[in-house]
Order: C-alpha cells, then structure tokens, then sequence
C-alpha cells in the first residue's frame, strides 16, 4: 500500500517513511495570471542579464549536515526560526565568515566524482547606493534544490526547484551595506518520492546556486513581465504586466515590435533599434497601489518573416510605460497538426532531426551564467553544423539563454520540467501538493516569447497509467490555458508504443532504445513499434525524444554505435508519422550510476570534453543531409 485517497488525488508517502512535504508551492496560477505565494508577478529575465548590482563572484560557503525534514517543512516562524539556528546564526551579518571556504558563484556545491547531497550557508556582503523613489529586485536564475534567503538577517523567503527562476522585492531591507545569505538544501536521491526529481537516476544530483544572481533598480511603477508570440498571419499578442508598488498607476502601456533580426550572436538586450518600429500599439491600463495587473497588446506586422530553421527571423518587442521599458525576443511563427499524424510549422509538414543536450559543460559541470553564452552558444552551434534543426534542452529547463540561442540559430526546442521517473502516486502527489503546476508555469513563463520552444514536455520515461494519464492530462490544460501557443508532449518509454497516456496529448512522445535496452533488432523492432503507434494514434505526429546507444572509447563500442543510429534511423525515417527525432545525446554527461571508474555515460555525438567527435556524428549529420535533400535511404527498410 503506497498511499492513500485524498482530495481526489493519491497521495504518496515519502519512500523513508518521513513525514511528507508540507511546503507550500510559490507560485498560483489564477484568473489567468500566474503570481507567487505574496501576490507579486512573475517576473522577466530581461531585468536582469544585466543587472544593476551582479551578485556573481566570491562567495563565503559552508556545508552542514542539514535535515531534509526541516528543509520541506512549512515555513512557520518556529520552522524559520530552526532553520536560523541550524548554522549558528549564519544568516546575521555580524556573524564572522571568515574560516568559511571561499568559492566561486555561480557554481555547484560538489563535481563529480564527489557526491554531497546536505545543505549549504551561503554569505555575501555588498554594498549598494539605495536612492530614492525606486524599487529593488533581488533575483536568482536557479538555486538547488530548495532556497531560503535572507538579507541583512531578515527572512526574504523560499524558493523550491533547481531550474527555474524566483525574485522577491528587497526594497525595504536593502541598506547602504548589505549582508546576504542563501541556504541551499539538496536533497539526497531516493530518499523520498515528494520532491521534483526524486529517484535515483541517470543525473549528477548538483545543487547549490548554480546559476546567476544580481540586484535591479526599477522605477516604483514599472513593468515586471512581457510575453510576446507572433503568428505565421503577421498577429502578435503581447501580454504586459505593470506593477505599482506605492503609488495607483493611471497611464498608458505602448508596445513597438522592430525586426526582421537575422545572424544575431549576442543577447538581445545589446541589439540596436532601428529608429522606426514595424507596428506600434497602445492600451490604457489603471493598477492599484501595491498591486499588479496585465493588459494584452495586439499588433499586426503585413508580410512578417516567419521564424523557421531554415530562416530564423527574429523580432524585439519593446513595452513602454512613463519612466520605464521592457523587452523581449520573439517570432512570428505557428506550429499545429494536421490529420494523418502531420506536425505543420507555418503551414507545412516538416519532419525536425536533432539531438539531445544535456546541460553540463567542462569546468562548469551544471552551473550555467549570462557570462557562459559564447561557450552555450557553441555547444548549439555545433549541432547546427552537424545539420541539426531540433534539439532537447535537457530533461529540466536549461538556463534561458538556451532557449534565446536556439531562437537565433534555428534550433526548434523541446522543453520540460524534471519529472523523470516518476510513478504514479507521485504524479499525482506533486499536482497534489501544487509542486507540479508551479515548476510548469515557472517555465512557460520564463520562455514565453522564445518562437523555437516549440514543445512543452510534461514527463520523461515515467510509470503508471490512470495516474500519469490524469497528470498529463492536468498539465496540458495548463499549458493550453497559459500559453497556447505550442505543442504538449511527453517523453514516454517506447516500449509500450500504444501507452494510453498519450491520449490528453497533442504528440506521441517516445523514447525510442529497441536493440539496446529491450527488444532485439533496432530497426525490425522500431519500425513495428511505430507503425503500432501510428495506428493507436492515427491523428497524432510521432516524435522519437531519444533513441541512442553508449560508444565508449573502443572502436568496437562506437562502431556498434553507429550502427544502431542507422539502424534505428532507417525505421524512424520510413514511417511516416514520425515528425521528429532526437539522438540522445549530443555530448557524454555524468551519472551517478555508472559504474565505470570515469562516471560518465558515453552516449554523446562528442565526449564530455567536446574535444571527440564519435563516428555516430558523421553518421549523424550524413543521414540528416541526405533525409533533407530528399534522397532515399541508402537501402530499404525492413
């Protein structure tokens, strides 16, 4: 008996026998809107690639043994208070740090082959010149696994979830001098199913504050989100929300859209504007004080270019308000499905190729910053050279530079959120609980205006059938509700190539390992397990999220490799509800669960150093070639 009925929903005991989670999601999503748990919007990244105070640098760390128990607890002020102590009063700028280790930040707690799964006391000083008339920002791009933050010794709050983004409102703590502390807790793999991931599985459990950290001044009245989405038509939707922090805001909201932008290699925030936009719009918009509120803006661009991978024509949205102004990086472009299994961008059928990129990088292992671009930036360019248009960035949403470079390169995205291995009872749990929904909307709203996310990815490779059904079902709604403007798959094992939890879907997602890990001949068993697919779902495209082997350093092992790429490939290739496929993966990464003395699994085009290039990459970018040039096969399949 692993749970019991509540609320509708089964909920799962935690796998140690522990208390389960009691703390709350921080972000809702109402009427609409998505908000934290304090009533303030989500806000936009764009504040804050460059910051006004960058927070990275030297840092002051210390590790304590932690109790995951306290870490999941609701946040009381009994519950505070015991955090407070669990250091030493870590958190009071008075208190000496000067035995503490210093380090780096961004950074992971431990690399591989280390493994620390405890908490973390973190400690910066600072100082900053506060003015007047302004509202401060505080924001962290990803902080593992659970985060409480405290400034000049005052609880700010928390944060659950590695890879997306929080902020709070510092202004009424920031001084002239500053001491600001961050407690990071991982939680150890498997040592209980109520938190997002929970098995132990295939990835390195890094944690810490692993991406950027930084201040922004804003005006008092300012706008906190843009999210902009162009449709193939020339209709662009731009979702604006204003924030009034003391004074009632009156006023109007004006939005420009500039572009076309092709061959951009920097972020968008250093472009520069033409002097004239391509459509210009302006509503009226009245915000309480002390509140927030969004109004939509709908421009119409004649003729616009259509984001593609073959032309990946890029357009800035720029909202303005009196004193203040945002932007965001966005495409007009459609993505949608057709009878007969057919996956339409623009209008047309296309058929993606690409591969999967997990992000880890040599010297940075899980840690990503804005500073990182150029090396993110070529680690997608690669593919792009091996005539990739696809790609998966990671089982867990990436840093969102990752999504902006793709829209730039022509790279279509599939994006997800970390519910990996999953069963049942703790899919439901975590809808349950509101974990789920809140790591969901905290990424479709971070990458809202990316026109290459052209996928929202709800699970990968997880069990059960009503309830994973039921979860998919939740999410997809969700996303439909939000966004809109994509498509929702999952990332299911492909073994049970009719899985009824595809059904809630709008793709069948499907990792794809016959002649690897089950059945006995990669193409024979893929081809029939597609065409079982294409029958259950007859109106459904077929994306193939992974199908791959490990190469190794041997010739053998990588020659065997190559083979199961073009074996496999030959069946995804010739069926024709098969929309798009993924090699898993682009470079070697690190597991927990290799065996193997080097801790990496080497399923990668390259290795971990991106220094070899396996044959399957020849294979690879041959076989995509010729499947765009539309010449057959280099022999029938079976």
């Amino acid at each position: 008996m692993r749970g019991q009925v509540l609320g509708g929903l089964l909920l799962a005991f935690c796998a140690s026998g522990s208390a389960a989670a009691e703390l709350s999601p921080t972000t809702r999503f109402e009427d609409g809107r998505a908000l934290t748990a304090t009533g303030l919007p989500l806000y936009s990244y764009a504040r804050f690639i460059e910051p006004t105070v960058d927070l990275a640098g030297t840092w002051r760390v210390l590790r304590v043994a932690g109790d995951p128990e306290l870490s999941l607890a609701a946040r009381t002020p009994e519950t505070i208070g015991r955090l407070e102590a669990e250091a030493g009063g870590a958190h009071l700028p008075e208190l000496d740090h000067s035995s503490w280790q210093e380090v780096e930040i961004p950074s992971v707690i431990a690399a591989p082959p280390e493994v620390y799964e405890g908490t973390v006391w973190y400690r910066r000083s600072f100082d900053t010149d506060t003015g007047e008339g302004a509202c401060w920002l505080l924001r962290f791009e990803g902080v593992g696994y659970i985060a409480d933050v405290w400034l000049n010794g005052a609880w700010i709050g928390y944060h659950e979830g590695t890879y997306t983004p929080f902020t709070f409102d510092v202004t009424s703590h920031l001084g002239e001098h500053n001491l600001l502390a961050v407690r990071a807790a991982v939680i150890p793999r498997g040592s209980r199913d109520d938190v997002v991931p929970y098995a132990d599985c295939d990835f390195w459990n890094y944690g810490g504050i692993l991406r950027d950290v930084g201040l922004a001044r804003v005006p008092e009245t300012h706008i906190a989100d843009l999210r902009a989405s162009g449709a193939m038509d020339g209709e662009l939707s731009a979702k604006v929300t204003v924030r009034a922090t003391r004074a009632s805001f009156a006023g109007t909201v004006h939005a420009d859209v500039f572009g076309p932008f092709r061959g951009q290699t920097r972020p968008f925030t250093e472009w520069k504007l033409p002097e004239r936009p391509v459509a210009s719009h302006e509503v009226a918009m009245a915000v309480g004080a002390g509140a927030s509120a969004e109004g939509t803006l709908r421009l119409h661009v004649g003729s616009p270019a259509l984001w593609s991978p073959e032309d990946p024509a890029l357009y800035i949205v720029r909202a303005r308000i009196d004193g203040d102004e945002l932007r965001a990086q966005t495409g007009f472009r459609t993505i949608a499905t057709a009878p007969g299994g057919k996956l339409l961008l623009n209008g047309q059928p296309v058929r993606l190729l690409g591969a999967a990129r997990h992000e880890e990088m040599p010297g940075r292992w899980q840690s990503v910053a804005w500073s990182d671009w150029p090396t993110v930036r070529e680690d997608f360019a690669r593919l792009k050279s091996l005539r990739c248009d696809f790609v998966r960035i990671g089982h867990y949403p990436a840093h969102p530079s990752s999504a902006l470079i793709c829209d730039q390169l022509g790279l279509a995205a599939w994006e997800e959120v970390p519910f990996y291995w999953f069963g049942g009872p703790e899919l439901l749990a975590s809808l349950e609980r509101g974990i789920a929904q809140q790591y969901w909307i905290e990424m479709l709203q971070r990458d809202a205006s990316s026109p290459s996310v052209l996928f929202w990815g709800t699970c990968n490779e997880s069990g059960w059938q009503d309830e994973r059904k039921r979860f998919n079902a939740a999410l997809h709604d969700l996303a439909h509700e939000y966004d809109g403007t994509r498509l929702v798959g999952q990332s299911a094992v492909g073994s049970d190539a009719t899985d009824a939890t595809h059904d809630p879907l709008d793709v069948v997602g499907m990792t794809l390992y016959y002649g690897v890990f089950y059945g006995k001949d990669p193409r024979a068993d893929t081809a029939a397990a597609l065409r079982a697919a294409a029958e259950r779902f007859p109106d459904k495209p077929i994306i193939a999220t992974e199908f791959g082997a490990w190469g190794g350093d041997t010739p053998d092992g990588q020659g065997w490799q190559r083979w199961v790429f073009q074996e496999t490939f030959a069946a995804l290739e010739a069926e024709p509800h098969v929309a798009g496929a993924l090699w898993w993966a682009a470079y070697d990464y690190y597991s927990p669960l290799q065996k193997a003395e080097s801790k990496y699994h080497a399923f990668g085009l390259y290795d971990f150093s991106r220094t070899v290039r396996r044959p399957v990459a020849d294979a690879l970018e041959q076989a995509y070639r010729r499947a765009r040039s539309g010449d057959p096969p280099s022999r029938p399949p079976p």
